[in-house]
């Protein structure tokens, strides 16, 4: 997966999800956090997210990038101790809408 460290390559899957929890029918679930959509994207676009506290890896149950309902490979980082940059592994569609959502910490 990318530039993701060690212990993030172990958490989480390569769609930015932890190994062992299930997204299936998760997207109306109170859990996910889910931003804007959006079109007309730069075609390697990051989204960066921003807690208001010390985040890691093992807090995280995931952060994805969504496309007609199927799920984008990404890679994930953190910058400082609360900001999570999520980018996609390979370059997005043209005219496509995409949105980024994260599971509850």
């Amino acid at each position: 997966m990318g530039a993701q460290s060690t212990y993030a390559e172990q958490t989480l899957n390569e769609y930015g999800v932890k190994s062992q929890k299930s997204i299936v029918g998760q997207f109306d679930s109170n859990e996910w956090i889910t931003f804007p959509s959006k079109q007309d994207i730069p075609l390697k676009k990051s989204w960066t997210v921003t807690f208001s506290d010390i985040v890691t890896f093992d807090k995280i149950d995931g952060a994805v990038i969504e496309s007609n309902n199927k799920f984008i490979p990404v890679d994930i980082n953190f910058s400082g101790n609360s900001q999570l940059t999520i980018s996609p592994v390979h370059t997005y569609e043209a005219n496509v809408t995409y949105r980024m959502e994260n599971i509850s910490y």
